[in-house]
């Protein structure tokens, strides 16, 4: 008996070592169903700007931030063939890890046919022959009479490209769009009535004159973009090299008075020192691509985000000119995560909106 019961000792202890015994199983089990590390779902991170980049260098840079890549195609572009041209997530943009970022791989600069611009206003063929990828300069001249003395292209719409309509240039290229002015009729012209126009009408209607100055005013009656008023009025006469034509033209209830600008300003800064007092600093570095119909003129960034229902505007730049691709290095009101950038490039005397951006604002890490 001594025996036996030696042996079933022998054999308990053996089996809890191999782990074959119930008092063993939970721990089993528990090792079995751990779940094995993975990456952190709701870690954000910063996009890496990778256009001009070769798809090394991309994938360097991506793998660093735990950022997948994929290629979807190549296309025409000013960068050098084999190189990245473009990306669908801009550069600076907050994602999750492990998100795949889109590219285009540039095909180098690519011949392409004078688009026509017959029967276009100046304004829609600078914008067609700009989307081609063409580098546009505006020139407004006088045109050719019938027999009649009539203008044979009308004021203000497409006269002619140098270089012409259907030869052949490259993208990238630099051309000329000549604007018509209509028939010379010297130092006195009548001035067309465009009160109640849209501002890209207007100025297509006024396209005898090369001096077009544009203010800006509120009104709670006139529609956002609609010419209020004129000067000089409406069929008086002018001189159409030297005289300017000034046109009032409403924003609706948006206010874009300097008062307005002032008061934005005392606010950002009141926020800003407020953040660095608290060490809480909502950053956002985002990149901006070309806007599209972007001339090169001067650019006006207006920041609006919402705290508790108000929004709270702040003027970023006013009045400069930028280099696109342009990163933003923007100090947000701590706390909001999110805000509005609405780009504007001036024109013919007054900005005009060419876009709105929805920006990511991240909490900076204190140092």
């Amino acid at each position: 008996m001594a025996g036996v019961a030696l042996l079933v000792a022998v054999i308990v202890i053996v089996g809890r070592s191999a782990g074959l015994l119930g008092n063993t199983g939970t721990e089993t089990i528990q090792q079995q169903t751990t779940q094995p590390q993975t990456r952190e779902e709701n870690t954000t991170v910063a996009v890496p700007d990778l256009v001009g980049r070769s798809e090394e260098e991309a994938r360097t840079l991506t793998a660093d931030a735990h950022i997948g890549l994929q290629n979807v195609g190549e296309e025409p572009s000013n960068y050098e063939k084999g190189l990245i041209c473009r990306q669908e997530i801009q550069a600076g943009t907050m994602v999750e890890a492990y998100t795949t970022i889109k590219y285009y791989i540039s095909l180098g600069t690519a011949d392409m046919t004078m688009p026509y611009v017959d029967g276009m206003t100046g304004l829609e063929a600078q914008t067609m022959l700009e989307n081609a990828g063409l580098n546009v300069t505006v020139q407004k001249v006088y045109c050719d009479t019938d027999a009649n003395g009539y203008a044979m292209v009308d004021p203000g719409y497409a006269y002619y490209t140098d270089p012409s309509s259907g030869t052949s240039t490259r993208v990238g290229e630099s051309v000329t769009l000549f604007v018509s002015r209509g028939a010379d009729f010297g130092d006195s012209a009548e001035v067309p009535d465009v009160v109640g126009m849209g501002r890209s009408q207007a100025y297509t209607v006024l396209g005898k004159f090369i001096n077009i100055n544009m203010v800006e005013q509120m009104s709670e009656e006139v529609p956002d973009g609609t010419v209020i008023s004129q000067y000089p009025e409406a069929y008086s006469y002018a001189d159409p090299d030297y005289d300017t034509i000034t046109l009032t033209i409403s924003t609706g209830t948006r206010d874009t008075s300097g008062a307005a600008d002032t008061q934005a300003a005392i606010q950002s800064d009141t926020v800003a020192a407020a953040a660095a007092a608290s060490g809480e600093v909502w950053k956002c570095t985002q990149r901006l691509n070309t806007p599209t119909g972007y001339t090169g003129g001067l650019i006006r960034l207006e920041l609006v985000q919402e705290v508790g229902g108000e929004q709270i505007s702040t003027v970023i730049v006013d009045g400069e000119t930028l280099t696109f691709p342009y990163r933003l290095d923007l100090t947000g009101i701590p706390g909001i995560a999110s805000g509005k950038l609405y780009l504007s490039e001036q024109r013919y005397g007054a900005y005009e909106q060419l876009g709105i951006y929805t920006l990511d604002f991240k909490r900076a890490a204190q140092s």
